[in-house]
Parts: structure tokens; sequence; C-alpha cells
């Protein structure tokens, strides 16, 4: 401890060391709070504002799936994937929806059943189009809907710890 309070009397000591010193340690704080922050944004995936932002794009997609049906014909094989894809996009909505509701509510276990609902129907739309994703973003979302379900069978409430 002797050591550490002769080396700062040692910086002290010249007046213009002190400036640097200050600016490092304002420098730190400065990325300190901005890594906060930046993991707030980066974890908090189920917010109110995330989930009605996803709400929009889903309506988006919902939008040119229909506009996509109206140029295809109806027999075709294309026509059967572009209805099924409106189908898992509008239940999509109509989960997050209510999941936006369970949140505003404050109902954990309705906000876990539609979560849990919502991993089934990532899970369905990615093993369409298993070779557009690799194995990792398939356990990722599989890893989820496990969390989900032990939130949601242990009637446990929402999960903010980031």
């Amino acid at each position: 401890m002797k050591y550490f309070l002769i080396n700062v009397k040692k910086i002290y000591k010249n007046k213009l060391n002190s400036i640097p010193v200050f600016i490092i340690i304002l420098f730190l704080a400065f990325l300190y709070v901005g890594n906060l922050k930046s993991a707030t944004i980066e974890f908090d995936l189920d917010s109110p504002v995330s989930i009605k932002e996803d709400i929009n794009s889903t309506s988006e997609q919902i939008g040119l799936f229909e506009d996509n049906l109206k140029s295809i014909s109806l027999d075709s094989e294309e026509y059967i994937n572009i209805k099924n894809d409106l189908d898992l996009a509008k239940e999509r909505k109509e989960c997050l929806e209510n999941k936006l509701k369970a949140y505003k509510n404050r109902d954990w276990h309705q906000f876990y059943q539609n979560d849990i609902r919502l991993k089934k129907i990532d899970l369905e739309a990615t093993n369409k189009y298993e070779s557009d994703y690799d194995d990792e973003f398939l356990q990722t979302i599989k890893l989820n809907e496990e969390y989900s379900l032990y939130q949601y069978e242990n009637k446990l409430g929402f999960d903010d710890r980031f």
C-alpha cells in the first residue's frame, strides 16, 4: 500500500500529470457506462419495444406474402409454400400481440406460453429452409424454447437479469 501511495504522490507532484490521469479515468467511466447500456439493449429481446418492432416486421412480411400470392398460379408448389409461410406469419403476429398484452398485464404464465409457441413457429420456419441456417442457430432456438418452457412450467416471473 505504501508503494502505491508513493507512486500516486510522484504522479501528482508534477501538476501536468493530473490532466492525463483525469482523461484516462473519464474515458474508462465512459466505456463502462456505454458497455452497460449496450448490454441491456442487446439482451432485452423481450422488451415491449422489441416485441412491437417484431410485430411491425411480421406485418410487413404478411403484406409481402399476400402480394406474392396474387401473382402466382393457385396450383403451383411455390403457391403452397408461400401460403404456408403466410399462415405461419399470421400465427406469429397473433402470438406476438398476445405476448405484448401479457407483458403489459404482467401475466408471465401467458407470456411464456406465447413465447414457447413463438419458438415452435421459428423452429418450424427454419426447419423448412434448414440449408439456409447453421446448426448453432437451430440449437439456440431450441435452448430458448427449453428456457421458456422451464419458466412456464415452474410458474416463474419475468426474467430481467439483464
